[in-house]
Formats: C-alpha cells, structure tokens, sequence
C-alpha cells in the first residue's frame, strides 16, 4: 500500500519542468486521455522506453536535456501549445526519462490558462487541471491537505516512483507530475 505524505518542494519540481529548454509544438492527440495517479497518463505507464512513449504521443516534441543537474542525467520530451519563443505561456505535456524509461509524466496548463485541450486529460473521477483542493480530495479522500498560502499551494499523494504530485494556483490545480524524475 502506498504511503501518503504532503511535500513542500514540488513547486520546484513543477517549476523546473514548466521552463526547461523542451520542444515547443502541439498538444499530443492520444485516443485515451486517461490519467491514473501514480501509474499512467494517457496511455503511457511510468517505465515505458522514451522512443514507444513517443511513438504513441505522435510527432510534434523535440526533446533535449532535463534540467535536473548533472548528477541526475534525464531527457525531456515536451509537446506545448505555444511553439516559439514563449512555450511556457501555453499548455504542455512533459515525459520525463532516465535510462531511456519514462520516469514522469508533468501536465501544465502553462501561463495562459487552462487550454481546452489539455483539461481533456483527467482521471476517471473527472480530475484534471482546473480542478479545486475541495474537487480532488473529495474524489480522493486520501490526498492530503495542501502546504502552502491561498494563492499557491502543493501536496503529494504516493512515494518513491509512484507518488503524484499536485501545484495549485488560487485554488485551481495548474500543474501535476505522476512520478518523480529524480
């Protein structure tokens, strides 16, 4: 059984992923948008190889280094709305990979606004970006209470390489990262 924890760094972790040098292109179009916390977005499980994960999610990513320094050498894939010199402006998804597996898995609905593209992906219990505090531990009792002020706050529900992280801005949930990529 997985262990429940509230974390304060994952707006780090978030934060990191939102403005690393990633791919600016579309939106992924997979036929199942799925979300399962812990395990799996949109089809693509945590441990699956990059070069699959990205066949599966269709063209439209570059893919470079992570920014996670260099003891912790990873690759970032991400496919945003906003291609050019602003993609943290738009919405984006982000695979993570160390050692050629998927490690994390990062929605973000970017600066603009959740984008009606992106809140297509959601958990069976109709969870996804946009979301309240109030929404998600409702639909998941097990989900800890948020750290942080009003207008930004963050938990975690999981560990190790199963946890799943949640950012909140004013309430709403703007950012999160099913496992971990470190």
């Amino acid at each position: 059984m997985s262990s429940y924890r509230c974390a304060v760094p994952l707006a780090g972790v978030a934060l990191l992923l939102a403005i690393a040098p990633a791919a600016q292109a579309k939106l992924p179009a997979p036929k199942v948008k799925t979300v399962v916390f812990g395990k799996s977005v949109a089809g693509i499980k945590l441990g699956t190889g990059l070069a699959a994960a990205k066949a599966a999610w269709g063209s439209g990513s570059k893919c470079g280094p992570a920014a996670l320094g260099p003891s912790n050498p990873a690759t970032q894939c991400t496919w945003s709305t906003t291609p050019g010199a602003k993609p943290d402006l738009g919405a984006k998804l982000t695979l993570v990979a160390r050692k050629g597996k998927v490690v994390a898995i990062t929605i973000d609905d970017g600066t603009g606004g959740t984008k009606a593209g992106i809140k297509k992906f959601r958990t069976s219990k109709g969870i996804g970006l946009g979301a309240s505090i109030a929404a998600l531990r409702k639909a998941y009792p097990a989900v800890p209470r948020a750290n942080g002020n009003p207008s930004a706050a963050n938990t975690e529900l999981g560990s190790g390489k199963t946890v799943t992280s949640f950012f909140f801005e004013n309430d709403k949930l703007t950012t999160f990262t099913v496992g971990s990529p470190y």
